[in-house]
């Protein structure tokens, strides 16, 4: 089985094309790729390698698309700086619909294809079932080099034997913590801790839901663990509000990241 790193979710695939979602899937169907009718990768996607269908906790059946389909779709590089930034792509399609229309494929020169620097982001599915793709997604589009690891895309499954080996391997931490705290989450967030302390890395970053009403919204687990990282200075958490504002967070301290 192909390593997690050489699939991508389809926001990361639309953000790489420049295309929102709909488009990007409109131009796998056009391509042969993607069967709108069942949403459903097609036989010659998955056979070639270029997709696959993974099982979400909370969404069922979700689409993965190998980087190799990106570069695949995204027209090579020339010396003209002009196509470089932004290169068009003519859909020809015998059936008068919107996929005729000329459509940019945004290409970055500035990305580097450094080696891939792995994110490990642990928070519960039941509360930030939304945000976490969103955020893996935008991380993405901050530095191409950024992988991040969600368990509930791993091929593997989510066992504790596979959130080690990625914990072995994460450069970063980000834990997103809400109203309560869960025991795997809290299991993730010591075994992260405890391999810092011992070698330095990953780098662990905290994001902790501030809720109105004097946080009564929160568990009094929750209350202590965020009173201890306050004390303790170490691992500074950051406060959020509501879903914006994490997700605004979370790419604020990675594109700060990239200017040291």
């Amino acid at each position: 089985m192909a390593p997690e790193s050489d699939f991508i979710n389809q926001s990361i695939l639309a953000r790489e094309l420049g295309l929102s979602v709909a488009e990007a899937l409109s131009l796998l169907a056009e391509r042969g790729y993607w069967d709108a009718a069942s949403r459903h990768p097609t036989e010659t996607a998955t056979r070639d390698g270029l997709a696959k269908t993974i099982d979400h906790p909370l969404t069922g059946q979700v689409t993965m698309w190998s980087r190799r389909l990106v570069d695949q779709l995204r027209p090579p590089e020339t010396g003209d700086r002009k196509s470089r930034d932004s290169v068009l792509v003519k859909e020809k399609d015998q059936s008068p619909s919107a996929l005729n229309q000329v459509r940019p494929v945004r290409t970055n020169a500035s990305l580097s294809p450094d080696r891939p620097i792995e994110i490990f982001i642990a928070s519960s599915i039941v509360e930030f079932g939304t945000e976490r793709p969103q955020i893996a997604g935008i991380l993405h589009a901050v530095d191409r080099s950024y992988v991040v690891y969600l368990a509930e895309y791993d091929p593997d499954g989510d066992s504790q034997e596979s959130i080690n080996r990625h914990l072995e391997t994460a450069e970063y931490f980000v834990a997103i913590i809400g109203r309560k705290l869960g025991k795997k989450t809290a299991l993730e967030i010591d075994l992260a801790l405890r391999r810092y302390r011992e070698q330095g890395t990953p780098r662990v970053k905290f994001f902790i839901q501030n809720f109105a009403d004097n946080h009564l919204q929160r568990s009094p687990e929750v209350e202590e663990f965020a009173k201890e990282l306050f004390e303790e200075g170490v691992h500074y958490p950051r406060e959020f509000a509501d879903q914006q504002e994490l997700i605004d967070q979370v790419e604020l301290f990675f594109r700060r990241l990239k200017k040291t």
